[in-house]
């Protein structure tokens, strides 16, 4: 939820500077990207708050040709967060997008499991570093080589 309506448009990840660090250190709370082709117009939800005023989302519910990104990343020398990619909706905008996405990933990561692996987080894991969804979550819940 935003506090404004209006919120930065990126035609390409590779500009930001967080790319490939967590920050929170949990995979719930890193940055979060709504993805959508260049052409599709992006809507905006009006949410009112209970204690007054209007908080913005800009997310799925309203936005059927789309798929959420969370890139994750190294969140110390030791620890990596786990990334996410997905959507909701079943229109074929969505779909193509998911295939993008999907076929960059199988044509870059590793399969480890039942999880696609980035080269550098791949490299982390071998070398024992953790690969989890959070830094308070159990280890054994930590992804392994």
């Amino acid at each position: 939820m935003f506090d404004e309506q209006r919120q930065d448009v990126l035609s390409n990840l590779t500009f930001l500077a967080s790319l490939g660090r967590a920050i929170a250190g949990d995979s719930n709370r890193e940055l979060t990207y709504l993805v959508s082709q260049r052409s599709v117009d992006v809507n905006v939800r009006a949410v009112a708050q209970r204690r007054g005023g209007t908080k913005y989302a800009i997310d799925q519910l309203n936005n059927p040709c789309t798929l959420v990104f969370r890139p994750g990343g190294t969140y110390s020398d030791t620890t990596m967060i786990a990334g996410m990619v997905g959507t909701v909706h079943e229109t074929p905008t969505a779909r193509e997008l998911m295939k993008m996405f999907s076929q960059e990933i199988r044509s870059h990561f590793a399969r480890v499991k039942d999880y696609w692996v980035g080269p550098d987080a791949f490299q982390r894991l071998q070398s024992g570093a953790r690969l989890t969804s959070s830094i308070t979550a159990p280890t054994e819940f930590d992804l392994e080589a």
